[in-house]
């Protein structure tokens, strides 16, 4: 059956009159028969993964594959917004909306705010790779520069990158340690903002994977995290951090998150640890590189389910990666621990094993899904299991 595009129609009512605004969503495929002058090359090819059962909620997908990764090049390429859409003659290609489908609405509700009046020409080769989802650590470590890994492990040239805005200060510190050159950044400032490059470069998605299940799992892709891990760790290695100014039993805290997701008696669980020799951590008080080392330099990390966990990309193998969950189960962290031959115990505080299946599918009831508990107490007995182990 032959795929069509889907189209949507966007009316708003202004004081003078109607405004119209219509836009598609088109695969790449047909992108590339109408658009002969668009180059696509793969970069690679599609690469099957099996993994261990996750332990607290069996359901959740353990195999699949991931996708091929490509690189395309636009002529005269119009990219716009925070999350960088790229639009060809009114057209999104499907391949390049961060969680498919399922995200139209986002879009929808950005899409009313192009002003062509106001494009922005730049002369030369724009690489782009902001998206969706890029505020918080993890997806800009994983995902964001896993799309700049792509252009330098292909040696693709450009003078200008576009990427988030969001969380500046973040965005910048991370591309300072990877050595990007500030002055040719180009930023969005809002979803108005819009370029029309000479040549736009667009490396794929990097969270390309198809397991037959819809599940809240992030699984990176092993050729993209493999090259972000060694270039940060060797960057921060570079830098002037002392290994021996940390405790290679880590206890990391979320008790400097703006989001409810935090322990309540995180103070009473920490005393449990502290006597088994470990010291607490805010990563958000440490750079980037401090932050790199930390994880590098432990032998045993023990942390609540947040972004700070994407650092254990950078740990030496068989670290004990002990995760401690909530409401929200995702197996994110469980694929970065087994990619990375890591020991990975997750400890499941607030949910019976049939709802921890239920979170395995968020889309059942996103409501539900995104509601975490509000500062929750852990019960203790659920650690005293692991505390005789240490």
């Amino acid at each position: 059956m032959k795929k069509m595009s889907i189209k949507i129609i966007l009316i708003f009512i202004t004081i003078n009159q109607p405004i119209l605004y219509s836009y598609r969503i088109t695969t790449l495929k047909n992108i590339l028969n109408q658009y002969p002058e668009i180059v696509y090359q793969k970069v690679c090819d599609e690469i099957s993964f099996t993994m261990p059962p996750f332990q607290i909620a069996p359901s959740f997908p353990n195999k699949g594959y991931f996708k091929e990764l490509f690189i395309l090049t636009i002529p005269n390429g119009i990219v716009k917004g925070l999350h960088g859409y790229i639009l060809i003659n009114d057209g999104f290609i499907e391949e390049l909306i961060w969680g498919g489908i399922k995200n139209l609405y986002n879009i929808v509700s950005h899409a009313q705010q192009i002003d062509y009046n106001n494009i922005i020409k730049i002369p030369g080769r724009v690489a782009v790779i902001a998206q969706l989802e890029s505020k918080n650590y993890c997806h800009l470590i994983c995902e964001i520069l896993g799309r700049l890994a792509l252009l330098e492990i292909h040696n693709i040239e450009y003078d200008y990158l576009y990427v988030p805005y969001e969380q500046q200060p973040l965005v910048q510190s991370i591309f300072k340690l990877w050595g990007i050159d500030p002055t040719i950044i180009i930023s969005p400032c809002d979803h108005n903002f819009a370029i029309e490059a000479e040549i736009l470069i667009v490396p794929s998605l990097v969270i390309r994977t198809d397991t037959d299940y819809k599940q809240s799992g992030n699984f990176h892709h092993p050729q993209t995290m493999a090259y972000v891990k060694n270039k940060l760790l060797n960057k921060a290695l570079q830098e002037k951090v002392d290994p021996k100014s940390f405790n290679k039993k880590v206890f990391i805290s979320r008790s400097d998150s703006p989001s409810g997701r935090r322990i309540a008696n995180e103070n009473e669980i920490f005393e449990l640890f502290e006597k088994k020799g470990f010291t607490r951590y805010i990563p958000s008080k440490l750079s980037i590189p401090e932050q790199v080392i930390l994880f590098h330099n432990a032998e045993i990390i023990v942390a609540e389910h947040g972004a700070a966990l994407t650092n254990i990309l950078f740990c030496k193998p068989n670290t004990h990666i002990i995760e401690i969950f909530q409401n929200l189960i995702p197996i994110d962290f469980c694929h970065c621990a087994y990619l990375n031959n890591l020991k990975y115990t997750p400890i499941n505080t607030l949910l019976s094993e049939q709802d921890a299946n239920y979170y395995s599918d968020y889309h059942k009831d996103l409501h539900k899904f995104f509601s975490f508990p509000i500062q929750p107490n852990v019960p203790l007995d659920k650690l005293y299991q692991i505390l005789d182990t240490l």
